[in-house]
């Protein structure tokens, strides 16, 4: 097998032409990374289900981070905004970051979810029930239901307790 000197490729005996396993690597993540933002962690397991051994795993995802192609933060802030407007709480959203793996503290977490959101909550939860359950301020049954769809979507029992019980203004518009 000849080494091709400038191209970091090597050509087999067929002609085809093989890429080294770190370049091969930065490719492939490049690739996925250009359809959407991932986090470091989805790459990793990525690459590492693709066969690639672990110090080129972990060299590619140190160069993605130094190049800030990948960029935990700004994933998180950009995946909370979007949360946020498909209206999920700051607990679903911390789950879900969670689970996605990001290497961020429980503390910049919570700091990314409060920043990226950006609106009240109780502000956002009350629209959310007044689009979805109208009716929750006259019918105790319809509500209870508002309730529990906004401790299901992530907000806390007493925010939930506060949107429900929230006075409606003048204009039709709740006093939040």
């Amino acid at each position: 097998m000849e080494e091709c000197e400038n191209s970091g490729e090597a050509e087999s005996v067929e002609g085809e032409r093989r890429t080294d396993p770190a370049t091969e690597a930065w490719n492939l993540a490049l690739r996925k990374i250009s359809r959407m933002d991932r986090t470091s962690q989805e790459i990793r397991l990525f690459l590492a289900k693709s066969g690639f051994e672990s110090s080129v795993v972990e060299n590619t995802i140190r160069r993605m981070f130094e190049y800030a192609f990948l960029d935990d933060g700004r994933y998180a802030a950009a995946f909370t905004r979007l949360q946020g407007q498909r209206g999920k709480g700051p607990a679903v959203i911390r789950m879900k970051l969670k689970q996605k793996g990001l290497v961020l503290s429980d503390a910049e977490i919570v700091r990314i979810v409060e920043e990226a959101q950006g609106r009240d909550d109780l502000a956002r939860a009350i629209e959310i029930i007044e689009r979805r359950y109208p009716g929750f301020r006259d019918d105790r049954a319809v509500g209870k239901k508002a309730y529990e769809a906004l401790v299901r979507r992530g907000f806390s029992f007493e925010l939930a307790r506060r949107a429900i019980l929230s006075p409606v203004a003048e204009d039709g518009e709740s006093n939040a």
